[in-house]
């Protein structure tokens, strides 16, 4: 049986509803962009970021300053990934800034850009302007799976 809840407390439950998603989109609305690097592996994201604010310079470039093999590295101690596995062989990539486009840029993995619901959840864990004059995604030649390298020739 369902308590009978008084018109009053119905209210003042909607009130606090209502301030909760107002909070909850002045948050969205403020969370700063970050650079960084990423993993997609078991249909998990994997982000460690820097705020733009504290990222480093790296030529004309703003980046996170640790590496995927270092991450990777604090993935398998934490359990997360399996411990046999090489960095190198998850879907992975990265978000800069260029100082001189004054844009993001996600690098990844081919096999990466075409899952449109991880590249969105990179999107939004990031904090990254949507406009495609603010950032641009493509492929690296750096970050290739095994499962986007050329077959071997014979």
């Amino acid at each position: 049986m369902t308590p009978k809840v008084s018109k009053e407390m119905r209210d003042l439950l909607s009130e606090i509803a209502d301030r909760n998603e107002a909070s909850r989109a002045a948050r969205k609305q403020t969370a700063a962009p970050e650079v960084g690097i990423f993993f997609a592996f078991g249909g998990h994201l994997w982000v460690n970021g820097t705020p733009l604010k504290d990222a480093v310079a790296y030529g004309d470039f703003r980046i996170h300053d640790e590496g995927h093999e270092q991450f990777w590295a604090k993935l398998q101690k934490a359990n997360s990934v399996p411990s046999d596995l090489d960095y190198d062989v998850a879907p992975r990539g990265r978000v800069a800034y260029s100082t001189k486009t004054l844009s993001f840029q996600i690098l990844a993995d081919k096999c990466l850009l075409k899952d449109k619901r991880m590249l969105s959840r990179i999107f939004q864990v990031m904090h990254l302007p949507t406009s495609p004059t603010q950032t641009t995604v493509g492929p690296d030649s750096h970050y290739k799976c095994p499962g986007c390298m050329p077959p071997p020739k014979d």
